[in-house]
């Protein structure tokens, strides 16, 4: 009966998780407005802040950014595209936190977010400063 029972939560966890990567699942875009105003936000807490050019900064790092896109599947596997030639990799969600991982230079590159809704955000190493990337669901 025991082991009935620790069968049947196991497959509901499993269920339960399995719905989460289904409506989880598709494509996701950056969002550049979103992404501009947090890498600006990021900006004014840097030593040295200069509140003429941060506006400038923030956008140009936020294009560097642009036309990349992620795909996450129901199987756990993901694409990110537009970073030069396609990366594939897998997904992982804790909650509504996420870990994507992917090979990049044959090394695992492993970055961490949030799920808010239908976007993703993800802090990252950007040249020693942290960069925040908001993803977007595509409709």
């Amino acid at each position: 009966m025991r082991l009935a029972l620790t069968t049947s939560f196991l497959l509901l966890l499993g269920a339960c998780g399995a719905k989460a990567a289904d409506k989880l699942a598709g494509t996701y875009e950056i969002d550049a407005k979103a992404t501009t105003a947090i890498i600006l936000e990021d900006l004014k807490k840097q030593p040295g802040y200069d509140a003429a050019a941060a506006p400038t900064v923030a956008e140009a790092m936020s294009n560097a950014t642009k036309g990349m896109s992620m795909e996450l599947k129901a199987d756990g596997t993901l694409l990110l595209k537009g970073t030069g030639k396609d990366e594939a990799g897998t997904w992982k969600l804790d909650g509504s936190k996420i870990t994507i991982t992917a090979k990049v230079d044959g090394k695992d590159d492993v970055q961490h977010g949030t799920v808010e809704g239908d976007t993703i955000k993800v802090t990252r190493d950007a040249m020693g400063k942290p960069l925040t990337v908001v993803l977007a669901k595509k409709k």
